[in-house]
Order: C-alpha cells, then sequence, then structure tokens
C-alpha cells in the first residue's frame, strides 16, 4: 500500500494518537512523524530524512511557530552530553534539540545540556521578527525545492494562522502571560504556546514560496479552537479533533 507521510510537530504527534483517548489510525496508509517542540528547521530536516529513505504518494507538512528554534548538534558531539533530554530527533549524523518556543521548558529543565540552553538563550535574545521569517521560510523553500525534485505530491499548512497577530491572548513585550489550569499544579501558556510568532510579509524570501501548495482552508489550532476541540491546555487539539480537521480540511480520512 502507497504512504502518506505526515510530518511536523505535536500536533502531528497528537493526529497519530500519541495522547489518549484516540481514534484509530490507519498507520499502514499514513506515516506519521511528530516531534513534540519542534521548529521549522528540524521539521524540514525530517522531511528531507524521510523522503531520502522511501517513496510517499503524498506528503503533508504541517510547519509549527515561526519563532521556534532548533539547535543541531553533530552526532558524535550529542552522544557525548547528557542524553536525558526529551526533546531532541536525532536525524543522520546530527541531533536537532527542540525548543517549543522561548518560554518552553527547556530554560527550567535539568535534563537540557547546558551548552544548549545557552546557545538556546543567545539565538532567542538575538531573534527579531525578521529573521524568525526568514528562516521558517527558507526551510519551507528548501522543502518544496526537495518534493519538486522528486516529483512528490505535497500539500502544505501552517498549524495555526501564521498572519493573525495574538497580541490580545500573548503579551506581546516577554511572551510570558500564563494562566493555571485545574489543580494549580499546572501552568500553562495562555493559547499560543510560547508564543509561535506572525510572519513578516514583506521579507524578500516571501514570494519565493509556493502558497499554492498551502491549500488547507483552516489552521488545526483554529479549527479546534472554534468547534472546541482543545485540549486541557487550550493549545493543543484533541485527538479526535485533529482526525475530524485532517478529514474536512486535507481531505485525508486518517482513521480508514
Amino acid at each position: 500500500m502507497s504512504q502518506v507521510l505526515i510530518a511536523g510537530c505535536s500536533f502531528a504527534g497528537i493526529a497519530a494518537g500519541y495522547s489518549h483517548p484516540a481514534p484509530i489510525v490507519n498507520q499502514d496508509r499514513y506515516q506519521f512523524f511528530g516531534d513534540a517542540a519542534a521548529g521549522n528547521r528540524a521539521i524540514a530536516a525530517r522531511v528531507r530524512h524521510q523522503v531520502s529513505r522511501a517513496k510517499y504518494e503524498h506528503v503533508v507538512v504541517m510547519w509549527s511557530g515561526i519563532n521556534r528554534i532548533d539547535i543541531p548538534v553533530e552526532r558524535t558531539i550529542h552522544e557525548k552530553l547528557p542524553n536525558t533530554y526529551p526533546y531532541v530527533s536525532v536525524l543522520e549524523d546530527w541531533a536537532w534539540y527542540l525548543s517549543g518556543g522561548m518560554g518552553s521548558s527547556w530554560q527550567s529543565d535539568d535534563n537540557c545540556p547546558i551548552q544548549i540552553k545557552s546557545q538556546l538563550r543567545e539565538k532567542y535574545v538575538q531573534q527579531t521578527p525578521r529573521s524568525a521569517t526568514d528562516t521558517t521560510l527558507a526551510a519551507i523553500l528548501e522543502t518544496q525545492e526537495l518534493l519538486n525534485s522528486r516529483m512528490v505530491n505535497y500539500t502544505m499548512c501552517f498549524i495555526y494562522d501564521v498572519h493573525q497577530s495574538y497580541d490580545d491572548v500573548v503579551d506581546k513585550v516577554t511572551n510570558t502571560q500564563r494562566r493555571t489550569i485545574g489543580t494549580g499544579r499546572w501552568p500553562r501558556w495562555l493559547a499560543l504556546e510560547h508564543c509561535l510568532g506572525k510572519i513578516d510579509t514583506t521579507s524578500s524570501l516571501y514570494n519565493m514560496v509556493d502558497w499554492t501548495k498551502f491549500t488547507v482552508p483552516v489552521s488545526p489550532y483554529e479549527y479546534c479552537a472554534k468547534r472546541n476541540l482543545l485540549q486541557i491546555d487550550k493549545f493543543h487539539p484533541t485527538s479526535f479533533g485533529m482526525a475530524e480537521w485532517f478529514d474536512t480540511q486535507v481531505g485525508f480520512n486518517i482513521t480508514s
């Protein structure tokens, strides 16, 4: 049976049923790679890794937050570091350390190597809206060139509306506005996890992207938020929400 590759961050993992309860996904037809906390450079690397190893009938790339930074580390160096940090994607000779955003848990996670923390802090301090946009657009262009060269059918989308401003929900100075949900022991980010970022359409790379490949009418975050299909953190969709989104917006019934 020909397969469909679906690559992205935790949203792709949720669709695959990594969280419970979840619908039963047709794993024979749909191959999911949802790397939690992944930014767009790491997602591009994941697509490149998979496409170089297998033939796919179709590829769906679910781009994540524009502001997310990933740190690639040579595998030989990675193997010498403490390897209990959960947000690492090892692809060929590289290990991608995934941050999940400026305010994510890497800052306080004792399992994140201090060398990685230092690099992430420096990069987040130096990052600007334009540099974040250019990094994401470069990842998209690289992936489109790869898929076009291999004549692979593909669909792309973002997990949220990248053209929308969320200043009313995320503090635009610190990006650390919080609220407590449930018992009070579980702080969660408000609406857009760790501040995902708005795309800068004035970038010279913006018009180089083939936006006709972005055919999904509504992003999964907006779709599920409108239909009360979000998890308790009010950001991640439920697995059933993702299955419904794939069926109605992407045109793939991942349960059949």
